[in-house]
């Protein structure tokens, strides 16, 4: 009996764990493997750093330290007692900057591939430091499971990740149960509009050959008036900034932009 009751359990548990992972995403991504810290395929990728880290910071600076400041902004480990989740960590470009500026990352990747690929560029990037980062195989579904991963991060950050979800309510409710009451959402991502379309795609990946053919898909875009309401009515989330983003195809550069309608930022409250 016990063990019928375990196996129903663990079968709800995989079916619940695969539910937002779509297999050709999957397969697109364990093609990028061998590429998350070489080579220009991922350079914009690696780029995009330049806006995150500094967005994730300033969200985790104001609320965790009263005296926030120009000077707690830019010592050297402002992330420093902070546990952060970094959903879809591919490769860990992202995982390794925040790990670095003191934090407690953990990072998450449904491709064993790249959770490999993570665990070993870790191991160089860190070999002589306490730096704080752990890597998993596991969907956010599964890991939110798991007791002592609920409410227990000041930040989960989900980025250029939601863009390749099947199921985005899944998805996001997963994120917010691991997320402390007060604590953060984070989400880059892009827009669905006939300029997204252009430049994410047909510029992007067929004209430019900044990323392989068919890495996005039109119907998986989301607009950021569509993901706040989700935010906000179905899991009772603060939506505090939206930053549009731009990214110059010539220079490899990210910087800020009013202009909303292809690649955005979003900060969301936990209540």
């Amino acid at each position: 009996m016990v063990n019928e009751q375990n196996s129903k359990i663990h079968n709800d548990v995989s079916q619940l764990s695969f539910k937002s992972i779509d297999s050709n995403e999957l397969e697109k991504f364990r093609k990028f493997s061998p590429k998350w810290w070489k080579g220009d395929e991922l350079l914009a990728l690696r780029n995009l750093n330049q806006l995150r880290v500094p967005f994730i910071v300033d969200a985790l600076q104001s609320r965790l330290n009263d005296n926030y400041d120009k000077v707690t902004r830019c010592s050297q480990f402002p992330l420093k007692d902070s546990k952060l989740l970094d959903i879809g960590c591919g490769g860990g470009i992202l995982a390794e900057s925040l790990a670095r500026l003191g934090g407690n990352i953990y990072g998450i990747d449904p491709v064993k591939e790249n959770v490999v690929v993570a665990k070993n560029h870790a191991r160089i990037s860190f070999a002589n430091t306490e730096t704080m980062i752990h890597y998993e195989s596991s969907t956010i579904e599964e890991f939110s499971t798991i007791a002592e991963n609920q409410n227990s991060f000041d930040a989960v950050i989900a980025s250029e990740v939601l863009e390749h979800v099947d199921d985005i309510k899944s998805f996001l409710q997963s994120s917010i149960n691991c997320i402390r009451p007060g604590g953060f959402l984070v989400i880059t991502t892009i827009n669905q509009t006939l300029l997204s379309y252009f430049g994410a795609i047909l510029i992007s990946e067929y004209i430019l050959g900044l990323l392989p053919r068919g890495t996005h898909e039109y119907s998986k875009f989301i607009p950021p008036a569509a993901l706040s309401l989700i935010l906000k009515e179905d899991y009772g989330c603060d939506v505090a900034k939206i930053h549009g983003m731009f990214f110059n195809p010539i220079t490899y550069q990210w910087s800020w932009s009013q202009d909303q309608s292809v690649s955005y930022a979003l900060l969301a409250i936990k209540r």
